[in-house]
């Protein structure tokens, strides 16, 4: 068995990142993709440049830019796809500096969020239910509640829809969910996916 070091609470994010990304392959339908080792590209189910949706993603930091930028063009322009490029601020600086160089503009941010220990559990509300995604009827909840989550930021629903449409993928054992029901009507939802262990 090989030894897999531990990895900073920084890195583990960024691992638990790409995995997020490769996890939308399965979700979404079509679904083309290309991973090479150094860049991750996705073409999803419609020409939308979001991040799951048409997006290229550094895997290996010695990549130049500019030569993840050819290939990323090498794989969407025949497909006829604008796209997003992931960015991330610690590891990506010489990246997002080529970007604005070259016209990339930054439409969204997002802050890395880590759980360094584990959270208090608080009491639910009686008329909260909270379950484990276990059935394709959980699952059509949860993106119910993600469509309607999309329209509150001026997406079209159909958009989460596209996204998450193999319902069946999101019962893989690599995935955990949960979904919340008020008073028996799906409210929120949280699907992730994990990293099993090595071996």
């Amino acid at each position: 068995m090989q030894h897999i070091p531990d990895l900073s609470l920084e890195d583990a994010a960024d691992t638990n990142l790409v995995a997020s990304y490769r996890a939308h392959l399965d979700w979404q339908t079509p679904c083309d993709s290309r991973d090479d080792g150094a860049m991750l590209a996705i073409a999803g189910a419609n020409g939308f440049p979001g991040p799951y949706k048409n997006v290229a993603v550094r895997l290996d930091r010695a990549l130049a830019p500019r030569d993840l930028l050819a290939r990323a063009d090498a794989f969407f322009r025949p497909l006829d796809r604008k796209y997003s490029v992931a960015v991330r601020s610690r590891v990506d600086a010489d990246l997002e500096a080529h970007l604005a160089a070259e016209g990339f503009e930054l439409r969204a941010e997002s802050p890395c969020m880590v759980v360094e220990r584990p959270v208090a559990v608080r009491a639910v509300d009686g008329h909260v239910r909270i379950a484990r995604l276990q059935t394709l009827d959980d699952v059509r909840d949860a993106v119910t509640v993600g469509a309607q989550a999309f329209a509150t930021l001026g997406l079209p629903v159909e958009e989460a829809h596209q996204m998450l449409a193999r319902h069946a993928r999101w019962l893989d054992p690599s995935v955990v969910g949960f979904v919340a029901y008020v008073d028996g009507a799906p409210a929120a939802s949280r699907p992730s996916t994990r990293r099993p262990p090595p071996g």
